[in-house]
């Protein structure tokens, strides 16, 4: 193939994926803003037969009280959060030039945003995994304000430990490097379950999203700035392009399944076959048939 032919060819494949990607993250966007809106009604109206009903009934009852207020705290800030990144990443791809550095960005927080609440409200748990994990975020979060305040942080989270004792939750403290125990809470324990504060994101997302597969090593690739991912933003254009859609639409449909089925509710289809289509049709040939199969999995 001689060197301009290759050039339409990239510039074409670019042009594909850019405009597959616009319309999957305003698809998206739409439906995130719709099923935000509605959640207040479908949670007032959820069976007692849910997951949210189930824990609403034993919160009334006196159980586990704290995790119930702190689950819909952070699902009502999640949600919240989920519609802002997807705002500021419509403004970025629609712009007449492609920004992909800054749009894998806020790409790659719409992942890590969407595991959080899909870890949270996972189906199929027991009401005990569920206080724990509601636990474990709200210690994570007492912990991660400890950089603007340590001794308040630590305050709360003494207060917090006896509080939740009183209902049988155990904790177990984090170790440093050479085996010492810290104040900082490592694990949360209730009846014969538990949850870890502590998590990577790679991990939450290889658990709650596996069919991004490796992409979002790649996302934390360009947002730490490393020479490799950075570069291909330059030499073919056309795979951030793709990954912004890839990963937008990905992760909204985990975020969706999750909060949708919280609530016993089926999510409606809110995304275009035709615009997958064509984003996998930005992939060149010889590469095609590798990410199908990975797609598929």
């Amino acid at each position: 193939m001689r060197e301009d032919e290759r050039m339409t060819d990239d510039d074409e494949r670019f042009q594909r994926a850019g405009h597959a990607s616009r319309r999957l993250v305003a698809q998206c966007l739409a439906h995130v803003r719709s099923a935000t809106s509605k959640l207040p009604g479908r949670i007032d109206a959820a069976p007692s037969w849910t997951d949210y009903g189930v824990d609403l009934s034993a919160a009334v009852a006196g159980s586990h009280v704290r995790a119930f207020r702190h689950r819909g705290d952070e699902v009502e800030s999640t949600c919240n959060a989920l519609v802002s990144h997807l705002e500021g990443l419509r403004v970025l791809v629609d712009h007449d030039t492609l920004h992909s550095l800054p749009a894998i960005t806020i790409t790659r927080s719409i992942a890590e945003v969407s595991a959080s609440t899909s870890w949270l409200l996972c189906p199929g748990l027991s009401a005990d995994e569920r206080a724990a994990r509601a636990y474990a975020a709200l210690f994570r979060s007492v912990e991660s304000s400890k950089a603007a305040s340590p001794e308040t942080s630590g305050r709360i989270r003494e207060r917090l430990i006896l509080e939740l004792a009183k209902a049988g939750v155990r904790i177990q403290r984090a170790v440093d490097k050479h085996k010492n125990p810290t104040d900082e809470v490592a694990q949360v324990l209730v009846g014969r379950s538990n949850a870890k504060t502590r998590f990577q994101f790679t991990q939450r997302i290889a658990d709650e999203i596996p069919a991004l597969g490796t992409m979002y090593g790649t996302l934390s690739g360009i947002a730490h700035g490393e020479h490799l991912f950075v570069s291909t933003s330059w030499e073919t254009p056309d795979t951030y392009a793709r990954a912004i859609g890839v990963v937008t639409y990905r992760a909204v449909e985990a975020w969706s399944r999750s909060i949708h089925e919280w609530v016993g509710v089926t999510a409606a289809p809110f995304l275009n076959g035709t615009d997958i289509h064509n984003l996998l049709q930005s992939i060149p040939s010889d590469l095609r048939e590798e990410f199908e199969t990975e797609a598929s999995d």
